[in-house]
């Protein structure tokens, strides 16, 4: 699949991987409700829309979507409803001003070694979310850089072996739940107020 996509929908019911280039012209959905299936774009992801995840749970685990291309520039933003976004690269997510929205969904970074550092803005909205970290302690942490990157009054929870790690003072008014793995703070407010 390639081409252009307006406010339009991308849905499906089995494992595929989407290869071509999309470019979004308004923020886009991507719907399903299969269970434990998992969706993957490597082609680059563009526009000025936003990427908005509506995969419903039904049967045996949660759906997945992978975003695999590092050069992904699209401005809208991703907007995590439902399900599972998984990521490599902070490149992944697009523009880096782009933020990432939670309103019940799960963002998976799944680098192992290496550290991602991300400055995008991240906002709780009413659903929660969770952000989980693989590999272990240090090995494959997730940064958190910038300052009042985090917005929002929902619960934000933590769970997977490796350290995120928050550098900066925030504004969130939210609930932290560390599941699993390390909240590594670097300044007193770091939590939010």
């Amino acid at each position: 699949l390639s081409g252009a996509l307006v406010g339009g929908n991308i849905s499906g019911a089995v494992n595929n991987t989407l290869s071509g280039p999309l470019t979004l012209n308004a923020t886009s959905n991507i719907s399903t409700n299969w269970s434990d299936k998992t969706l993957t774009i490597t082609g680059k992801i563009s526009g000025a829309g936003g990427l908005q995840l509506d995969l419903t749970t039904s049967g045996n685990g949660a759906p997945n979507l992978t975003l695999s291309n590092a050069t992904n520039d699209y401005t809208g933003g991703t907007f995590i409803n439902s399900g599972i976004l998984r990521f490599s690269a902070d490149g992944n997510l697009g523009a880096a001003t782009g933020s990432v929205t939670f309103n019940g969904g799960q963002l998976i970074d799944t680098a192992t070694t290496g550290v991602i550092t991300m400055s995008r803005p991240i906002v709780v909205s009413s659903g929660g979310g969770t952000i989980t970290t693989s590999g272990t302690g240090a090995a494959g942490s997730l940064v958190l850089s910038a300052a009042n990157q985090i917005s929002g009054s929902a619960a934000l929870s933590k769970s997977g072996g490796s350290d995120l790690q928050i550098m900066q003072n925030n504004a969130f008014a939210g609930v932290w739940n560390v599941v699993s793995g390390n909240l590594v703070v670097s300044s007193a407010n770091a939590l939010g107020t």
